[in-house]
């Protein structure tokens, strides 16, 4: 009960059509630490390290607005920080009026699912997480990405006071070898780790250069960047759309989805929700 005398409390506006259970619920981003959502209370949880500090976050909607409760109180500077990150992870940035335009002249179906707020999409609290969860989702099963997920904030995040930890920052990672990676169980992903670090490190943000970033991470990474101009193709978007999972597979898909234009990645996905077929991973 010590810690509740000292929990600090953000409120957001939320975005227009914003509707958080739905945004949290998008795709498998969820499931994957140190994330965690309860369908109980339509409360998002993570935990989060800035600087030496590790917060525990309990994000909750209450109509227009975004309340968020930060264990232990924190200081103004990093409550800046937070709320840029929090913004960041919600798709706040998303401007929606354009894609309501297509959608109304494409298909009314997935217009109204834009007016109900199915276009905003979970995303890692800074592009560099974005980047290293695209990487470990590449030829796996999901059981091993959420453990690789898991195994990183648990051996090389930041512990809270409530024994959770943070996703590890690009600063603990970027001295690592490619053998201490191996050892957290990443396989011959760790020289790609060691790679994306590198990269991040130079300000290299183009996924098409990078070592482990084919069409499907690039597509992927590009997505939680905020672009949605192409699908990225595995083979659960190759069951879901009945076509061969082949080297034509990442074309064939997104000429599918060719008059979204700029807006694939959304059209596809909304679809799929809108079927209930959309798969987080559990």
């Amino acid at each position: 009960m010590a810690y509740m005398r000292r929990v600090s409390k953000l409120f957001l506006e939320t975005p227009k059509y914003f509707r958080l259970s739905l945004c949290a619920t998008s795709h498998g981003w969820v499931n994957l630490s140190p994330f965690y959502y309860s369908s109980i209370d339509f409360t998002l949880h993570r935990t989060e390290q800035i600087g030496n500090s590790t917060y525990v976050l309990s994000i909750k909607q209450d109509k227009s607005i975004l309340q968020v409760n930060i264990l232990p109180k924190i200081c103004l500077t990093h409550c800046r920080i937070l709320e840029e990150r929090i913004r960041r992870a919600l798709s706040f940035d998303f401007s929606i009026n354009d894609f309501i335009k297509y959608s109304s002249k494409l298909s009314k179906e997935i217009n109204s699912a834009v007016l109900k707020g199915y276009s905003y999409f979970l995303r890692s609290f800074t592009p560099f997480e974005d980047a290293v969860k695209t990487l470990i989702t590449t030829n796996c099963s999901w059981g091993y990405t959420k453990n690789i997920s898991h195994s990183l904030c648990l051996h090389l995040g930041k512990k809270a006071f409530d024994d959770t930890y943070s996703f590890p920052s690009l600063k603990r990672l970027k001295d690592l070898t490619e053998i201490d990676f191996r050892r957290l169980g990443l396989g011959y992903r760790s020289n790609y780790l060691v790679s994306l670090c590198h990269n991040f490190l130079l300000s290299k943000s183009t996924p098409q250069n990078w070592l482990g970033f084919g069409n499907y991470a690039s597509a992927h990474f590009s997505f939680l960047c905020g672009s949605f101009e192409q699908v990225p193709v595995d083979r659960e978007v190759c069951r879901y759309l009945k076509i061969p999972y082949n080297s034509q597979s990442f074309v064939k898909v997104n000429s599918l989805y060719s008059d979204w234009g700029p807006y694939k990645f959304l059209a596809y996905k909304i679809e799929r929700r809108l079927r209930k077929e959309n798969w987080i991973g559990f």
